[in-house]
C-alpha cells in the first residue's frame, strides 16, 4: 500500500468521524438522522436541518461531496436542508449522488 493510498484512507476515516460526530450533535437538537451502515460518504455533506425534522438514508448509498471524487466533475457538497419542523427527507437504497441538493 502506497503512502498516497494510506493518506487517502486516513482522510476518509477522519471525514467519517466528523460526520458521525455532527449527527450525534444533531440528536440533541431533536433532529434525527438515520443512514444505512454500508452507505459511503466521500467528503462532508452540508446539513442544514431545522428542529424536529428527520433525514433517512437507505443502504448501499454513496454521496460524493468532493470535487476530485465526482466522476462528472461537480464541485459542490451534497446538501440536505429542511425548512420547517416535521419535514422529512427519505432516500431509498442504492442511490448515488454527486453534488446534489435535497430540500423539504
Amino acid at each position: 500500500m502506497s503512502i498516497f493510498s494510506l493518506r487517502q484512507r486516513l482522510y476518509r476515516e477522519i471525514e467519517i468521524f466528523f460526520f458521525r460526530l455532527r449527527v450525534t450533535r444533531l440528536r440533541h437538537q431533536q433532529i434525527y438522522v438515520k443512514y444505512g451502515a454500508d452507505s459511503q460518504w466521500v467528503g462532508l455533506p452540508r446539513l442544514q436541518l431545522a428542529r424536529n425534522t428527520e433525514l433517512r438514508i437507505g443502504s448501499r448509498c454513496i454521496f460524493r461531496s468532493k470535487a476530485g471524487s465526482n466522476p462528472i466533475g461537480i464541485d459542490q457538497p451534497v446538501t440536505f436542508s429542511t425548512l420547517q419542523p416535521h419535514a422529512k427527507i427519505v432516500i431509498g437504497d442504492s442511490v448515488g449522488i454527486s453534488g446534489g441538493s435535497f430540500c423539504a
